[in-house]
This record gives structure tokens, C-alpha cells and sequence, in this order.
């Protein structure tokens, strides 16, 4: 019973240890050149997955892909979000294409946005 009542308590404390953890590191996995990102969430208006390369908050990255879907007017899109102009534009990926938006000011910050 007491070896029954520690394995449940260390399962309840990682557990727990996972909920409140921030957003884990992950690889993109598909995309060419894909650096190890954090998932964000998704676009409110797509239902499109949000990473963002390590370096850019999920703040920012949320504010991009927002503003890049809703710019359709062509097929680079200019976002202004977190005090930088960010350059999207939709890559084919394999099988799916992806829309990946760089900040013009530093382009190892990036947002991805997957389905």
C-alpha cells in the first residue's frame, strides 16, 4: 500500500509539474531549416498552429500571424508587431505549404504558422 501511495503521489507531482511549465521547446519537423521553436497556440481567425523560434515571445508571435492573415493583398505581407516590421510570406512545405513570417530587423527571429 505505501509503495501504491508514493508512485501515485510522484505521478500527481509531475503531473503537476507539466501544467505550469512554460511552452516546451519543440523541432518543427517538416520545414526546411526548422530551428527548435515554441508552440504558441494558433490564430484565432485560421485555426493555423503559431511557433516561434526561440528569441521571439509568444506575445509577438500571436500578433504576427494574426496580422499576416489578415493582410491578403499579396504575396509578401508586412506586419507591424513588437516595435519590428515582419516580412510573411507562404513556403511550400512537403506535403503541406506553411506561412513563415522574419522579423526585418533580425532575421534569425521568426514565426511559423502550420496546419
Amino acid at each position: 500500500m505505501h509503495i501504491l501511495r508514493t508512485t501515485l503521489a510522484v505521478g500527481v507531482m509531475a503531473i503537476s509539474a507539466m501544467a505550469v511549465s512554460s511552452p516546451a521547446a519543440v523541432s518543427v519537423s517538416g520545414l526546411p531549416g526548422a530551428a527548435p521553436a515554441v508552440l504558441c497556440g494558433t490564430d484565432s481567425a485560421t485555426g493555423l498552429a503559431v511557433s516561434a523560434a526561440q528569441g521571439t515571445d509568444c506575445a509577438t508571435a500571436l500578433r504576427v500571424a494574426a496580422g499576416s492573415t489578415h493582410d491578403t493583398s499579396g504575396d509578401t505581407a508586412a506586419v507591424s508587431a513588437g516595435r519590428a516590421t515582419w516580412l510573411c510570406r507562404e513556403q511550400q512545405g512537403s506535403p503541406d505549404p506553411y506561412r513563415r513570417c522574419v522579423n526585418a530587423s533580425d532575421n534569425s527571429q521568426t514565426v511559423t504558422l502550420t496546419s
